[in-house]
């Protein structure tokens, strides 16, 4: 897994962002919503290495409406970003080659289902665009992700593709992460250079509610390592049908701890937890990694 992640982030550093033309962008979200504002802040755009005509983009429209259909009624903002952040996750993959021509669309994420960030970015926000949340979609010279407005605030990132890890377990379950998603700029720059935005953002305040934020929200960040706090967040998020388990640290001390603790003796307290739960019914493999850029610990459920 480790070695998978520093090959996505370095093809991620290779290739050269490209985007469809904004008149192209414009006609589609317009169709969409017309009072939505659509926003890139990075480089100039480039033409695409494809193009999206009529036809293709009734696919697109098709693709997006089996994911809205999901939204449960009276869903709140923060139920359609999760909604959008997941599905994306189980339905596109990255392109390792880099050779799709639709790799940086809409097209390429929804209708064919393999995507470079960009078009993981771009399916995000056309996605909340059709279902009113407002989103921009933010650019670094090798990466392309989206800020979300919450609660009135435009301040939370989501980076999809970046949370897609493209791993299953042996029942072909995928495993998402959150490491990116409903974080503030710090967390977010803390995965690399690659979430330093381009020249044309220098109007973000920065202001972060940590009770919107994913980790704070939920109580999966923590100050401080103890066993009852990593308990009560496996817990939660297994009883929400995760198989990928996150704790996350706001400092080194506690991080360290946290790791040294729960992987000692042949991770004694992780079956502890994970018993305590009531998940290992079924599942016989469970393997662990430690995040030292995100102070995150994690645990995979497998078969």
């Amino acid at each position: 897994m480790i070695m998978k992640s520093i090959l996505k982030a370095f093809l991620k550093a290779l290739f050269i962002r490209t985007i469809i033309a904004i008149v192209v962008f414009t006609m589609a979200y317009g169709m969409l919503a017309a009072d939505t504002k659509a926003a890139d802040f990075g480089p100039d755009p480039v033409a695409s290495a494809g193009s999206i005509d009529n036809g293709m983009m009734r696919e697109v429209f098709d693709a997006a409406n089996e994911i809205l259909a999901k939204i449960p009624a009276n869903a709140s903002e923060r139920d359609k970003v999760r909604l959008f952040h997941d599905e994306l996750c189980r339905r596109v993959r990255y392109d390792y080659t880099q050779s799709s021509p639709h790799m940086d669309d809409v097209y390429g994420a929804l209708v064919l289902g393999v995507a470079n960030s960009h078009g993981y970015a771009d399916a995000f926000k056309f996605l909340c665009d059709s279902a009113g949340v407002f989103c921009l979609l933010v650019c670094s010279e090798t990466n392309a992700w989206n800020l979300v407005e919450l609660n009135g605030e435009l301040s939370y990132f989501v980076d999809v593709c970046w949370d897609d890890t493209d791993t299953y377990d042996a029942n072909g379950k995928e495993y998402i992460s959150y490491d990116n998603y409903i974080v503030n700029k710090s967390d977010l720059e803390k995965n690399g250079r690659e979430h330093v935005a381009a020249e044309g953002f220098d109007w973000y305040t920065g202001y972060y509610d940590p009770e919107v934020g994913f980790w704070e929200r939920n109580d999966y960040k923590m100050s401080g390592f103890t066993y009852d706090g990593v308990y009560q967040a496996f817990k939660t998020q297994y009883e929400l049908g995760r198989t990928l388990l996150e704790v996350r640290y706001d400092n080194q001390a506690a991080y360290k701890e946290a790791c040294e603790q729960l992987t000692r003796n042949d991770m004694d307290m992780i079956w502890d937890i994970l018993y305590g739960i009531g998940q290992v019914n079924g599942y016989e493999y469970v393997r662990w990694e430690c995040n030292d850029d995100t102070m995150t610990f994690r645990v995979y459920l497998d078969f």
